[in-house]
C-alpha cells in the first residue's frame, strides 16, 4: 500500500527502495528482497493465508520473483515486443507467479530455485566466467552437471570428519592437492586447503581395524540413530562409528557392538550415558 500511494514521498524520499535503506536502515539487499515480495502479493493477494500460515516465506517469494525478472530480461533481450503483445504477455506472467508459488509451498531453497528454473524455462548458462582479482586470487563462475553435482555432495560427505562444511574452494584444493600427490612428487607436502580441523583425542581405547570399519559401513547405510516413530535418521553426514554398548563400560569391537551415527546424534548419544540430558 505504501508503494502503490508513494508515501515515502512524504518523508522526501525518491523510491520505497531509498526510504526503506535511509529512513529505516535496511541492507540493501534486505530492503529489495521484500520490495519484491510485497509487490508480488499485491499481484497475487490470495497468497495472504499462505504467507500467514508459514507455507510462503520472504525466501521463496523472494526467489519467484527474481525468477520472474531473469526471465523478463530474457525475452526482452531476445525480441522487440509490441504493445498488444505485452499486454497479452503480463496476463501469462500474472498466471505463472500463481503456478510458481503453489508449487514451492513447504520446499528448500534449492528445490524452490528448481521449480522456478524448470517452470519458467530459464536458460541453462554453461559458459565459464574467471576474474581475476587485485590479490591475484581468481573468482570463477561455473556449471556442474547433475551428476557432479552428486558426486559432489558425496565428497562433503566423505571427507566430512576432517574437514566439516568446506566450501567449494575448500573441495577444489583437497581434489588438486590429491592429484599433485599422486601425479607430481616435486609437489608433496605442499598445502593448498585453506582451513583443516584439527583432531582431538578423546580418550585410550584399542583401536578399531580398517576391515572392521569397512564390514560396518558395508552392513549399515546412514545414521542408525531411531526416532520416536521408529525410523532412522539416515543421514550420511560426519558419519562415526559408534560403541552401543560403551568401550568404558565394557563395550567390545565387534562388530555387531558397532553402529553408524552421524555427529550430532553420536554427541547426543554420549551426553544421555555420561547424564548431562
Amino acid at each position: 500500500e505504501a508503494d502503490r500511494r508513494k508515501l515515502y514521498l512524504k518523508f522526501h524520499h525518491t523510491s520505497l527502495f531509498e526510504y526503506l535503506v535511509k529512513e529505516m536502515n535496511y541492507h540493501g539487499g534486505s530492503a529489495q528482497r521484500r520490495i519484491d515480495a510485497a509487490r508480488l502479493f499485491g499481484d497475487v493477494p490470495e497468497i495472504r493465508n499462505d504467507i500467514s500460515s508459514g507455507a510462503l516465506n520472504l525466501t521463496q517469494l523472494t526467489a519467484v520473483a527474481q525468477g520472474i525478472k531473469q526471465k523478463l530480461k530474457t525475452e526482452k533481450a531476445l525480441e522487440h515486443r509490441t504493445h498488444s503483445q505485452c499486454a497479452l504477455s503480463s496476463a501469462k506472467l500474472t498466471a505463472q507467479k500463481r503456478e510458481l508459488l503453489e508449487k514451492v509451498k513447504h520446499q528448500p531453497l534449492c528445490q524452490v530455485q528448481k521449480i522456478i528454473a524448470e517452470t519458467l524455462d530459464i536458460e541453462i548458462k554453461v559458459q565459464e566466467r574467471k576474474t581475476v582479482q587485485r590479490d591475484g586470487s581468481m573468482r570463477i563462475e561455473l556449471t556442474l552437471t547433475s551428476v557432479q553435482v552428486a558426486l559432489l555432495n558425496k565428497v562433503k560427505d566423505l571427507i566430512s570428519h576432517t574437514h566439516p562444511n568446506p566450501t567449494f574452494a575448500d573441495l577444489l584444493a583437497l581434489g588438486l592437492e590429491e592429484i599433485a600427490r599422486r601425479k607430481y612428487p616435486a609437489m608433496k607436502g605442499t598445502k593448498l586447503q585453506t582451513k583443516r580441523t584439527t583432531s582431538v583425542v578423546v580418550g585410550k581405547r584399542n583401536p578399531l581395524t580398517a576391515a572392521t570399519k569397512r564390514l560396518v559401513f558395508e552392513k549399515q547405510h546412514g545414521c542408525q540413530w531411531k526416532y520416536e516413530s521408529g525410523q532412522n535418521c539416515g543421514s550420511q553426514f560426519q558419519q562415526q562409528i559408534d560403541h552401543i554398548r560403551s568401550v568404558r563400560v565394557g563395550g567390545t569391537n565387534e562388530p555387531e557392538n558397532l553402529q553408524i551415527l552421524c555427529a550430532h546424534h553420536n554427541r547426543l548419544k554420549y551426553k544421555r550415558e555420561i547424564g548431562q540430558i
